[in-house]
């Protein structure tokens, strides 16, 4: 994932930023380049998440026993590439589960582009570990990592308290990817 990380430069401040986080404090969005059309401009997932998988130990899935995450995603854009659909999408974290964009997003049938953990094979990760993944399967990944951008984040100065946001634009893969510019 590219863009914005927030960091502390000290502990109290480090830990006044987890509090920010861990509270609900923070305003995250990200954006997120899929596979396929969402028909509705606007759609909420909301569908608990719980750790592991049958495959992947570090990898979530969709459980009801899971713990509560909702994302909210706005279709930016959609485009055609070679005859595939993909969409540009701002999403909205509204919990901060791991891997919640892309486990939500695949599970309503709009995987992330270059996404080996819950793309178009779930071996695909495995096989990337163990430096095995087969041409072909770069060729259905169309870009070498998950198209993720972290481009908006609104939170709480850990000294002033005052609101401070940062924004950043789209990571330049991204951005080559969706103009229909050829990747370097």
């Amino acid at each position: 994932t590219s863009g914005l990380v927030v960091c502390g430069r000290t502990l109290e401040a480090c830990q006044r930023l987890m509090r920010c986080f861990h509270d609900g404090l923070v305003e995250k969005q990200y954006v997120a380049l899929v596979e396929g059309q969402p028909k509705d401009d606007e759609f909420t997932v909301d569908a608990p998440i719980a750790e592991g998988t049958e495959l992947i130990r570090i990898a979530v899935r969709i459980d009801p026993s899971g713990k509560p995450a909702r994302t909210r995603f706005v279709v930016e854009k959609r485009f055609e590439r070679d005859g595939a659909k993909f969409a540009v999408l701002r999403c909205f974290p509204e919990t901060g589960r791991q891997h919640q964009i892309r486990i939500h997003a695949q599970h309503v049938g709009f995987p992330l582009v270059g996404d080996k953990m819950y793309g178009p094979d779930p071996g695909y990760f495995d096989r990337f570990s163990k430096k095995a993944l087969e041409p072909e399967a770069w060729v259905k990944l169309r870009l070498p990592r998950q198209a993720l951008h972290a481009a908006v984040l609104e939170l709480p100065h850990p000294v002033t308290r005052q609101r401070v946001k940062f924004e950043v634009p789209l990571a330049e893969d991204l951005r080559r990817f969706v103009d229909g510019e050829q990747q370097p």
